[in-house]
């Protein structure tokens, strides 16, 4: 290769650079509003909703796939959010979880699972706590 296929790649990778910053730098100022913060449109957010509005049929399939009553130790609802306190990680089947029509199943620690629920979730956390109670494991 020759100094003048050099400086020419090196001029094509220059303004392919360029171009790409242009691009992004452009998107960047497209989504923000005047005040500096970012807009996200309404259909690009994640709207979480349970499939079934039976609360008691929901918190039941939560607690079969967290192992049972036995293994819950505490439950709490915190936002769209339902979080567990757990005696055995191994017990836990996400699936199961999933299968209620949850929008998702966290597992931040070894002994704590945090489930996706939307706008319910003191609902279905209410629900959970009180087959908890029925079956004498009390929060």
């Amino acid at each position: 290769m020759n100094q003048a296929d050099f400086n020419y790649i090196l001029l094509a990778a220059i303004v392919i650079i360029a171009l790409a910053a242009i691009f992004l730098s452009y998107r960047a100022w497209k989504k923000k509003r005047e005040d500096g913060k970012y807009v996200i449109k309404e259909e690009d957010k994640l709207h979480v909703t349970l499939e079934s509005r039976d609360f008691a049929q929901v918190a039941a399939r939560i607690l079969e796939g967290l192992g049972g009553t036995d293994n819950v130790t505490e439950v709490h609802a915190d936002g769209t959010r339902i979080k567990t306190s757990i005696k055995d990680y191994d017990k836990v089947d996400e699936k199961k979880i999933r299968a209620a029509g949850v929008g998702g199943v966290l597992r931040p620690s070894k002994t704590t699972v945090q489930i996706i629920v939307g706008v319910h979730a003191e609902e279905v956390a209410e629900a959970v706590r009180s087959r908890l109670s029925a079956a004498g494991n009390e929060q």
